[in-house]
């Protein structure tokens, strides 16, 4: 299986919090520190659309299933259902006890999970009441930065600043299976349309593709000079899009230049089976 890179595009800031494809594949969500939302067309060059409603800074967002609400989890520990198209269409669903650090939607919309930033487990409510599912998961040492459910709705993948990406098994007792080859923290695991694979971006600047059902050492991507916040798959499961740090340098005069936020997108070249 091969990617290689087709496009990117570049916000106005110092980095890309995360990213998401809406279900039709058809526009990249973005948000940052800006405290906003930005919307691109992918294929065409015009300016993204600017969501700016937000009170706080952003870490995670999700589109719902049919593509006409955004979900945002912001640094006010609050869980926010934004209405596209509607100049003030948004509520709020829900609050963790710390702020949300990663936030992910079941593809059957029945679910929304989140996870906090201080307290190492992930909270699940139902999208439309709002009511908590109880208990919450609990397995990471450390904070859950990025989660996404199975295209199934039966499992959901965490992935840690403890290193690691957790599967596990909605409903059961079972022990989450975990997966360990990053080297850093785990920023961000999106899943392929199929649920044959996940996408893995990491603070040692590196994409890994691992096959969900097995045990194998994962596919590695390593174009990225700087950390990799966030990555997403589009529903076709032919582009990966990433969001990245690139860090500051020194110009010729010795000034600092500041650090750039890359949104980079890659296309499946070829499977080799």
């Amino acid at each position: 299986m091969c990617f290689s890179l087709v496009k990117t595009f570049r916000r106005d800031s110092e980095r890309v919090n995360c990213v998401a494809f809406s279900p039709d594949g058809q526009y990249i969500a973005s948000c940052g520190f800006e405290s906003n939302i930005k919307i691109w067309q992918l294929n065409t060059d015009q300016e993204p659309r600017s969501i700016d409603r937000d009170d706080s800074w952003l870490y995670s967002l999700a589109f719902t299933p049919d593509g006409h609400h955004l979900i945002s989890g912001n640094g006010g520990k609050t869980i926010w259902i934004w209405q596209l198209g509607e100049e003030n269409g948004s509520h709020t669903l829900g609050e963790h006890s710390h702020y949300i650090r990663s936030i992910a939607i079941s593809p059957d919309g029945q679910y929304v999970a989140a996870g906090g930033y201080s307290t190492n487990i992930i909270r699940i409510w139902e999208l439309r009441t709002g009511r908590e599912i109880n208990p919450p998961l609990d397995g990471h040492t450390q904070v859950i930065y990025s989660l996404a459910f199975t295209p199934d709705s039966q499992c959901l993948v965490s992935g840690s600043r403890d290193e690691t990406i957790k599967i596990w098994r909605l409903n059961t007792n079972h022990e989450p299976r975990t997966l360990q080859w990053h080297s850093d923290p785990v920023n961000s695991v999106a899943i392929s349309p199929d649920g044959q694979h996940i996408v893995s971006g990491s603070d040692d600047k590196t994409i890994k593709i691992w096959q969900l059902s097995t045990n194998s050492e994962p596919i590695t991507l390593t174009k990225h000079q700087g950390t990799v916040m966030s990555v997403a798959i589009s529903p076709d499961g032919q582009y990966i899009v990433s969001g990245s740090i690139v860090p500051g340098s020194k110009d010729k005069t010795g000034s600092s230049t500041s650090a750039s936020a890359i949104i980079s997108i890659y296309f499946r070249d070829s499977i080799k089976s």
